[in-house]
């Protein structure tokens, strides 16, 4: 299912932008083609559009709020929860799910402990890391953190760590930034300011502290990790080196929190969110630090799933409208997808409606696994819905 190809030039790899075949004494540009792989036809160069496979193998364990990563060709569902909202009481799981970049599932060790929300970071010398995540609730002082990083490896090898200081921290921000891992903010009990560095073997560095303003994801361009400011389009956010370096950057054309990100090639993208309302607003910033707004999703999309696969970025689901309640009637089906151009694709509807889809995707497959879609626990899902580039 590749779409890149590469030719060596000069003892170096080069990408293929474009290829031809001679017919009848004249070039003609090659538009797809196709290898046998496990004796099927698999596209591994085309002309570079968004395509769904469809829905393939369930979660093992239905669950939403789970988080998504790949490393190597295996994308990773890791944890979750059997509650869409955690103040109802988190019943957070360890259950991990993995997947080829052909959708066929493999087997991987559960993380160390039940968590959902935990926050992945993108690859750290093929390894992708599971940061903290929340393993509970307390009345009086919110959701409890976890104190444990997961790692697998490019062979889906699991281990674990503590995190710093055996903080338990959730709902931070990560995400990579060149051959760096960088962690922001988030809260262990109280909203924190806390950011960390982590380089090749895990080492880590404290950085400079900064407020975020909440509880918020970030996203990375490649070059940079990008963390918005909560709210106040009149406070800069903020963006940090491989080397640690952070740089302010412009803020969002309009308030806006609660966003779904997703970091692509040269780009870091922040769809939909909430002001006084589901938003349905996109906005993008590039490896240049500049901030541009998008077409707007097809509908507002509160806690809508996002997968990127490299050069696309893919949003589904999440609540279209107010309400006290999570139900069906709010909560949207529709998918729309973005190149790193930020042309606006509008992919066909899913079958059902849901919010808090987990993403993993590598640069020519992505997925959006389980969710929440209905009014009672047993709503929970574990359905995984498949993207190619072709």
């Amino acid at each position: 299912m590749a779409k890149r190809t590469y030719i060596g030039v000069s003892g170096k790899a080069r990408k293929i932008k474009k290829m031809y075949v001679g017919v009848s004494g004249k070039a003609r540009k090659i538009k797809k083609a196709y290898i046998g792989v496990a004796g099927k036809a698999r596209p591994f160069w085309g002309d570079g559009k968004i395509s769904s496979f469809g829905e393939v193998s369930p979660l093992k364990e239905a669950r939403t709020l789970a988080a998504g990563e790949y490393v190597s060709d295996y994308l990773i569902i890791a944890g979750g929860s059997r509650r869409h909202n955690v103040t109802l009481g988190s019943d957070p799981k360890s259950a991990v799910d993995a997947y080829n970049k052909n959708f066929v599932k493999q087997e991987v060790a559960d993380l160390v402990e039940k968590k959902a929300s935990s926050t992945p970071a993108g690859i750290l010398n093929k390894t992708a890391i599971f940061f903290g995540g929340t393993n509970g609730y307390d009345s009086n002082n919110g959701t409890i953190g976890s104190s444990k990083i997961d790692t697998y490896d490019e062979n889906l090898v699991h281990q674990y760590l503590d995190t710093p200081d055996s903080s338990k921290l959730d709902g931070q921000g990560g995400g990579r930034a060149g051959a760096s891992a960088i962690f922001a903010a988030g809260f262990d009990g109280w909203s924190s300011s806390v950011v960390y560095m982590y380089t090749e073997g895990m080492v880590l560095t404290r950085l400079e502290s900064w407020e975020s303003g909440g509880q918020e994801t970030g996203a990375s361009t490649g070059k940079y990790f990008i963390m918005p400011r909560t709210g106040d389009p009149s406070r800069e956010g903020a963006a940090w080196d491989e080397t640690g370096v952070r740089r302010n950057i412009p803020p969002f054309p309009a308030r806006k929190r609660s966003y779904t990100s997703v970091g692509m090639e040269g780009k870091a993208v922040f769809a939909g969110g909430y002001w006084n309302g589901p938003l349905s607003a996109v906005y993008a910033y590039t490896d240049n630090l500049l901030v541009q707004s998008w077409t707007n999703l097809q509908n507002p999309a509160l806690n809508c799933g996002g997968v990127s696969l490299g050069t696309f970025a893919v949003f589904a689901g999440g609540f279209k409208s107010d309400g006290n309640l999570a139900e069906p009637s709010r909560m949207a089906d529709t998918v729309t997808a973005y190149s790193s151009a930020g042309v606006q694709t509008i992919m066909d509807p899913w079958s059902y409606k849901s919010i808090q889809s987990a993403g993993a995707g590598v640069a020519e497959a992505g997925i959006l696994a389980g969710g929440y879609g209905g009014t009672t626990d047993s709503d929970v899902l574990a359905k995984v819905q498949a993207y190619i580039i072709e």
